[in-house]
């Protein structure tokens, strides 16, 4: 895979790539993952782990070899899912240097819209993090982190409401309604 450079707000992003700390039989390790935090522009092309789906070029014949696009992702995670599987296979994602993109965060819809995106993004990302955790960690750090994430926003919707914050209750209220979704249906199914 070939990915671009990453730039947002005309600086090079932290996000341009990421750290997937992948077991031998291609399953994430528990420690907790985070993104490098590069403030400089590389001065070559260099080989990553995983990147974002701002922009990548993949040979066909090689995206068929891995299974494809993971269906039951709607949106998020499904850039990460792919590089996982190309690791898993030891093929190589390849960071070009030449090649630059400028990401526009949240770009892709009208202000009018914004907070109908807005709950769509958060119960999507919610959702699309327990699939990916049950996907590529062990059943007990699944379990964990489903209890962890229930419990998180149940008690923040509950706190919330009695605050009369309604903004902060909508979020956290969504993200509860993508557990229980998860829990219940398991299907990406939320469309605004």
């Amino acid at each position: 895979m070939f990915a671009p450079i990453v730039y947002e707000n005309n600086q090079y992003s932290q996000y341009n790539s990421l750290e997937l700390n992948l077991t031998k039989s291609g399953f994430i390790r528990s420690k907790k993952n985070k993104f490098k935090l590069v403030n400089k522009k590389p001065s070559g092309d260099f080989c990553v782990e995983a990147v974002n789906a701002t922009a990548m070029l993949l040979n066909k014949n090689i995206l068929k070899k891995i299974g494809g696009w993971d269906e039951s992702i709607y949106t998020y995670l499904e850039d990460i899912d792919l590089c996982i599987k190309l690791r898993r296979m030891s093929l190589s994602i390849l960071k070009i240097n030449n090649a630059v993109v400028h990401h526009v965060g949240f770009g892709s819809h009208k202000i009018e819209n914004s907070n109908k995106s807005e709950l769509s993004r958060n119960w999507h990302f919610c959702w699309s993090s327990l699939y990916f955790r049950q996907k590529y960690y062990s059943k007990k750090e699944f379990r964990k982190y489903f209890v962890k994430m229930i419990f998180k926003y149940f008690i923040k919707t509950l706190i919330n409401i009695f605050l009369m914050r309604l903004a902060k209750f909508k979020k956290n209220f969504i993200r509860l309604k993508a557990c229980l979704n998860y829990l219940t249906i398991k299907k990406s199914n939320f469309r605004v």
